[in-house]
């Protein structure tokens, strides 16, 4: 199967990316609770909020947002979208790029698709944010060294 990642998620980053109404506005709500600061409970309930908004404003049914194993750091690489069960599932870390990505698959999106827009809603909504990740192939990461996940 061809997964048709771009090179860099710069290459596909679009300002003028034509987002469908209330989807920015949503992305901006869900910023102003500032949930980061918050325990992954807390945080993965915004989350939930968040794809029921972005399910609303695309006229799409709201996909199911579920956990596997979470950790400090790292990454949330392992992250994915089941298409049969029309479910998020989100591992690692609790990333809104990752979440936003995975939401993008459940539009229809193939990788290229996915990449593109994810990578310009977050940074519309997050420009400080997104100034300071650093490309790693396809994706944005944080520039610090991954954590030992939670257990080890």
């Amino acid at each position: 199967m061809v997964r048709n990642y771009p090179a860099s998620a710069a290459e596909v980053a679009r300002d003028d990316y034509p987002f469908k109404p209330g989807i920015v506005e949503a992305l901006r709500r869900f910023k102003a609770k500032k949930t980061f600061r918050e325990n992954d409970r807390v945080r993965f309930g915004a989350m939930r909020d968040l794809v029921a908004e972005l399910a609303g404003a695309e006229g799409i049914r709201c996909p199911a947002l579920t956990c596997g194993e979470l950790w400090d750091g790292g990454h949330s690489f392992a992250s994915h979208y089941i298409p049969a069960e029309h479910r998020i599932v989100m591992v690692g870390k609790l990333s809104i790029i990752t979440l936003l990505h995975e939401f993008a698959h459940a539009l229809g999106m193939d990788e290229r698709g996915a990449v593109a827009w994810s990578v310009s809603l977050f940074r519309r909504v997050y420009p400080r944010q997104y100034a300071r990740l650093a490309p790693d192939g396809h994706c944005l990461v944080e520039n610090r060294p991954p954590r030992i996940p939670r257990g080890a």
